[in-house]
Order: C-alpha cells, then sequence, then structure tokens
C-alpha cells in the first residue's frame, strides 16, 4: 500500500509540475537539486519537529519543500529542495545530522540533480551505512 501511496505522489508532482525533473530552478535563477528523505520507521519528535529542524539546518541554502505520512503505519518522508551549487556539501553534513535526531535505521534519501529526468538513475544514500559522526 505504501508503495502505491508513494507512486500515487510521484505522478501528481509530476503532473503539476514539482517533480524533480520539472522543478530545476529557484526563484533567483540558481538550480535546485531535489532531496527525498524516506524511513518507514517512526518519524522522531512530534509531528512537525524534524520538518522544522530541517529548515533551520537549510537555512538559505534550500528548504523543505513537501513530506507526508503513512497511512497504514509509521512510515514518512520529508522532501527537500536544495542550491545545486551547495547539494554535495549539504548531503555530507545532513548524515550526521539525520543520525543526531535519531531517525530510523533504515532512513535513506534519494537525490535527483537539476536535470535529472524519469527514467534516469538516482542516488540514493542510506543514511547509516554511510559516513559521518
Amino acid at each position: 500500500m505504501k508503495h502505491w501511496i508513494s507512486c500515487a505522489i510521484i505522478l501528481a508532482a509530476s503532473i503539476i509540475g514539482c517533480s524533480p525533473a520539472v522543478q530545476n530552478g529557484s526563484d533567483e535563477g540558481g538550480e535546485m537539486t531535489s532531496i527525498y528523505i524516506y524511513s518507514d520507521m517512526p518519524k522522531p519528535g512530534g509531528p512537525y519537529e524534524l520538518d522544522e529542524d530541517l529548515e533551520e539546518f537549510l537555512g538559505e541554502e534550500g528548504m523543505v519543500s513537501g513530506g507526508g505520512s503513512a497511512v497504514d503505519g509509521d512510515g514518512w518522508n520529508i522532501d527537500l529542495e536544495v542550491e545545486s551549487a551547495s547539494a554535495e556539501d549539504i548531503i555530507q553534513r545532513l548524515i550526521p545530522f539525520l543520525k543526531e535526531k535519531q531517525v530510523g535505521s533504515d532512513t535513506h534519501f534519494d537525490v535527483f540533480p537539476p536535470d535529472w529526468k524519469e527514467g534516469d538513475d538516482k542516488r540514493r544514500v542510506d543514511v547509516f551505512d554511510a559516513g559521518g559522526e
């Protein structure tokens, strides 16, 4: 069921222009990289605490652009849009940040560069299999 909900969300996002393939520029003209964080385990803190902490973590380099919770379980996702010029630095800082927030051991994120198109490979980062403190 979770897989179908995710597919429906991605399809809806592509229709209204929110998919990584469509959303590749910011209002200031810089390219944006999409980072989608996923876990099937309970979200740490309250329902919006991690989202707010991520907003603060990103500062001027990005924003929380979406997210959701599983209808039939504990799973959740949070979508980020970050300046492509800062993306690699943010990714390297995001790993220890998420560990510090005590996310579930299955937490991972997918990275979609601005030129990503449907059918292209995506980069997957498993938070607890990656480096960082």
